[in-house]
């Protein structure tokens, strides 16, 4: 039974949901489409980073290509 309820626990963390007894693929693709839209928006906000950081570097190459 407590490893029943454990898997349970994980599953609604891992979907977000609060609610137990649910279609089980709707959840896991609910889950994985959370997961998703978490790991763009990581990698978004990283990629923004370097861009501001290497802003001058990649400005002086698109600069230089453009003279030549």
């Amino acid at each position: 039974m407590q490893i029943v309820n454990l898997g349970l626990v994980i599953r609604n963390v891992i979907v977000g949901t609060a609610a137990g007894p649910a279609p089980v693929p709707v959840d896991l693709n609910q889950g994985l489409m959370n997961i998703a839209q978490l790991l763009i928006v990581i990698f978004g906000v990283i990629g923004i980073f370097l861009l501001l950081k290497n802003r001058d570097r990649i400005i002086t190459r698109l600069t230089y290509a453009r003279k030549n």
